[in-house]
């Protein structure tokens, strides 16, 4: 039987990382695209084709045939410079995108972020299919836009995922904040502690 064979841009990023690694454990072969070259030596080391690669620019290696693209690199950050955005978060994509056509993906899993609804006011079950607000930041914008483009490339299946807070084992950005936050002083009770029902 046949293995699936993944490419997994940003695997040497977070979310990246834990998939990859969990492809290998299942079995499937992982194609892992990153920039921190420690980290794609520990993929390689698990059994991935492990390939420095920055989709924001320079030349794009040949890859061969793969079914799925999980395209998890981005740059997510309260801050830097819409062209940083843009570099990262939309030639990127459009680099991701074309990779994946080249290798005859029949696939492509676009991660994106619930920063696309972000209103300064509550919102109670927004649906996936809602009407977008427009973008509060240049991540925002930028992560629109690479929605737009993975949704017109009907050959590719688009999927689109828009994970929130995601944390564990290895997590570098949101718990070491919360923990040292919490070190200082206690976490605040949103809402007095009252959760929406």
């Amino acid at each position: 039987m046949k293995r699936v064979r993944f490419i997994v841009s940003g695997a040497t990023g977070f979310l990246g990382g834990v998939l990859s690694r969990r492809l290998l454990r299942d079995g499937c072969e992982v194609v892992a695209l990153g920039r921190q070259k420690a980290a794609l030596e520990r993929l390689a080391q698990a059994g991935a084709r492990a390939i420095h690669c920055d989709l924001a620019g320079g030349e794009l290696e040949s890859i061969g045939e793969a079914d799925v693209f999980v395209h998890c690199a981005a740059l997510s950050s309260p801050w830097g410079t819409s062209e940083a955005f843009h570099a990262a978060n939309v030639t990127g994509t459009e680099r991701a995108i074309a990779m994946a056509r080249a290798s005859g993906v029949r696939r492509f899993v676009h991660v994106s972020t619930p920063s696309v609804y972000f209103r300064f006011s509550d919102q109670i079950g927004l649906r996936e299919d809602a009407h977008l607000p427009e973008p509060v930041n240049a991540y925002a914008a930028t992560k629109r836009r690479a929605e737009e483009l993975v949704l017109a490339c009907a050959d590719l299946d688009p999927a689109i995922l828009r994970p929130r807070g995601i944390y564990g084992a290895g997590d570098t950005a949101l718990l070491p904040r919360m923990l040292k936050t919490a070190r200082t002083r206690a976490l605040p009770l949103m809402r007095g502690g009252e959760a929406a029902t």
